[in-house]
């Protein structure tokens, strides 16, 4: 539990929750679960996520501008999330569409990257999966080789950097403006000399069994076709090696595709190339997950294994 005195002694993160809820009436639920379930460790790594974030700007007034753009990625989901269930389909189902309008937009791309970012710390569905993918990482002794796609706003980078002996690690993704917008970030926080972040497709590299470790965040709702990703991370995965992977149940964006309506669909998928070692599934709704939940949006993360 997070006191209100407790909150003073992080000024970073008490003054955005204070602009948040101030700008942003309906954040209120997401605020109080916060105080209410997460502790002094919220609070530390928010506030050095905060700083570090800051160390990227070029004026104080960018500050607002970021959490503008936190505020502005949050309501785009609740639009989008609501027209989707009028509908019952994405709005989206061709990837050269979503790539053409999104990711080499750098118009759309940077600031949702900017909001993509905050949102690790202001909703707590992402701040608890950054907390399950640290505890799974813990346990991970010898990693000579690791790889993270799609980069996206730098988080799981961020965090291996931080907490993870690695001797390489290759981060990839499509997006000029998100390769731009991580590199930035994490270059600013983070020292990443055995680190290569580029602009490329993971279906275009061509080794076999590479990585110890590979970190997939959110991109099988992103395609036409996620079984081929998953086969393809498979070559790309040494025998003893691990995945780590999460995606998206039910819950909309401009750039999701394939249509996940519940965890059972997931595991059918993933089971046929990986065994599930772990998983951390949690209901948008921040209520306790129940498996008969269907067609409800779920975050949902996972440790795979060959």
């Amino acid at each position: 539990m997070i006191s209100k005195e407790l909150l003073q002694k992080y000024p970073l993160t008490k003054n955005a929750f204070d602009y948040i809820n101030r700008v942003f009436f309906i954040y209120e639920k997401s605020y109080f679960h916060i105080m209410a379930n997460f502790d002094e460790d919220y609070l530390k790594f928010s506030e050095e996520l905060i700083s570090n974030i800051k160390k990227t700007y070029v004026s104080r007034d960018q500050e607002t501008i970021g959490l503008d753009a936190f505020i502005k990625f949050s309501y785009e989901f609740l639009f989008q999330q609501v027209e989707f269930v009028k509908r019952g389909t994405y709005q989206s189902s061709s990837f050269k569409e979503v790539a053409d309008s999104v990711y080499f937009s750098e118009e759309v791309m940077m600031p949702y990257m900017e909001g993509l970012l905050y949102s690790q710390i202001f909703w707590p569905n992402h701040y608890k999966f950054g907390q399950y993918f640290l505890k799974e990482l813990a346990p991970l002794k010898n990693v000579s080789r690791a790889m993270d796609v799609p980069i996206g706003d730098g988080i799981f980078v961020y965090y291996m950097i931080k907490n993870l002996a690695f001797q390489r690690l290759d981060a990839f993704d499509i997006s000029a403006h998100a390769v731009k917008f991580s590199s930035n970030f994490l270059k600013k926080s983070c020292n990443v000399n055995n680190v290569n972040i580029s602009i490329r497709n993971v279906f275009d590299l061509t080794g076999q069994k590479e990585y110890d470790l590979i970190v997939c965040g959110e991109l099988l709702e992103h395609l036409e076709n996620p079984v081929e990703m998953l086969k393809k991370l498979k070559s790309l995965l040494k025998d003893d090696g691990t995945l780590f992977l999460t995606t998206a149940i039910y819950a909309a964006a401009a750039d999701h595709i394939y249509l996940f309506n519940n965890v059972a669909e997931v595991r059918t998928m993933l089971s046929e190339e990986f065994k599930i070692t772990s998983e951390c599934i949690l209901p948008l709704s921040l209520k306790e997950y129940h498996p008969e939940m269907n067609k409800e949006a779920i975050n949902y993360a996972c440790v795979l294994k060959k």
